[in-house]
């Protein structure tokens, strides 16, 4: 790697209006629960893997 670049001849992506979007969904409470229910399952899995020194392959 360089120690400095010169961005003084950089140009804008033109194309970065098309890559984001704003949404909104509306989802019902039961469905936040059980999303969140995956969520600390998952979370819980990554920290019984940390704890027992599994590697990922």
């Amino acid at each position: 790697m360089r120690n400095d670049y010169i961005f003084s001849k950089s140009v804008k992506n033109p194309h970065i209006k098309k890559l984001k979007k704003q949404a909104t969904v509306r989802i019902d409470e039961d469905t936040i629960a059980v999303s969140k229910s995956y969520k600390s399952l998952s979370k819980n899995y990554v920290q019984s893997c940390k704890a027992f020194k599994m590697e990922w392959q």
